[in-house]
């Protein structure tokens, strides 16, 4: 067993994979605000008190862009998630989004998981470690069509975790508990969704943690199933 400091469990803010993540998230938001801008604004919209009317040289105008506020483009949700392999995990995430345009969001998402492992301890006892992991992170969705998306996700989410040596968790003596310590561990949830695509919609996603360690993580599978309900998705 190595010690971790403080400092220690923040190295993968500055890891190069989260780096990468913060300049394709900045990249697709540039390729997203490009986007609205190059739409033609050709058309006058007059609008008064009993009717609108449109100001064109063209006998029959096309129809006039439709143009959200800030506060129309942002969304909330709140979705639970569960996986089971050698315990239970289970998870509640409430995040919220900005549409950039009708397809690609971001947004923030807080991780509150409640952890129920079963750990083989040095002394050849089954134990159930039940715990509490909180997190937070970002998110980007790419709306595939109405009904479908694509999401990926970053977060940094702190576990109550077993300490092993040589493969095996370590246990006190005097309690046969397991020796146990918090550290932060990243994780990169991506998949595909469904939404009902109303304005408040249900929402389906298999998820797949890209940085899943079977070794560190307190459940062996790095899949995960969430649904929910979101608002102006």
């Amino acid at each position: 067993y190595s010690y971790h400091s403080p400092l220690s469990t923040l190295q993968f803010f500055i890891d190069t994979r989260f780096l990468l993540f913060f300049i394709v998230s900045l990249f697709a938001a540039q390729v997203a605000a490009q986007s609205d801008a190059a739409i033609p604004r050709t058309h006058k919209l007059q609008a008064t008190d009993e009717r609108v009317s449109f100001k064109n040289d063209d006998p029959e105008p096309l129809p006039v862009v439709e143009q959200k506020s800030y506060r129309n483009r942002l969304y909330t949700g709140l979705n639970g998630g569960m996986t089971y392999t050698n315990g239970w995990l289970l998870e509640c995430a409430p995040s919220i989004g900005y549409k950039f345009n009708n397809r690609f969001s971001m947004g923030a998402v807080a991780n509150l998981r409640y952890v129920s492992s079963n750990l083989h301890t040095s002394n050849g006892a089954l134990y159930i470690l039940n715990s509490v992991a909180l997190g937070a992170g970002g998110f980007m969705r790419y709306k595939l069509s109405s009904e479908f998306f694509v999401h990926s996700e970053l977060s940094a989410i702190n576990y109550e975790l077993p300490i092993y040596a040589n493969g095996i968790a370590q246990y006190d003596l005097s309690s046969t508990r397991p020796l146990v310590e918090r550290r932060f561990l990243p994780s990169m949830p991506v998949g595909i969704g469904y939404t009902s695509g109303e304005a408040l919609s249900f929402n389906f996603t298999l998820l797949y943690d890209a940085l899943h360690s079977p070794i560190q993580n307190p459940t062996a599978s790095p899949w995960l199933i969430r649904m929910g309900f979101e608002q102006r998705f």
